[in-house]
């Protein structure tokens, strides 16, 4: 029983542990995660007017911002998912190898 409640406080500790990185991260992409670059949106539809001043190209041209937009946000999004999937990877790995320590499995990777 007390590998388990020792593996279960580890497990917890862990998890509370990714949760804040993961808040972290989240709070601070642009420096935690400096290969996910968080896109800049378009100032585009500030400068658009909605009484019928700006031209027909004016709207075209801030259309294709938000498109380009919307596909660099969905690459973020990607790296974003890339790092937590890594993150878990990181995590599962060193629960097994925590887990063949506890069960004095000789070497453990």
């Amino acid at each position: 029983m007390r590998n388990f409640r020792g593996c279960y406080n580890f497990y917890m500790n862990t998890r509370a542990a990714i949760i804040l990185l993961l808040l972290f991260t989240s709070a601070t992409s642009a420096r935690a995660l400096s290969f996910c670059m968080e896109p800049t949106p378009p100032t585009c539809v500030d400068n658009l007017d909605a009484f019928g001043t700006s031209d027909q190209w004016e709207f075209n041209s801030c259309r294709s911002e938000i498109e380009n937009f919307k596909q660099e946000l969905e690459s973020y999004i990607d790296c974003l998912k890339d790092k937590i999937d890594d993150l878990i990877a990181e995590y599962n790995a060193l629960v097994r190898k925590y887990n063949c320590k506890a069960r004095r499995g000789g070497v453990c990777f």
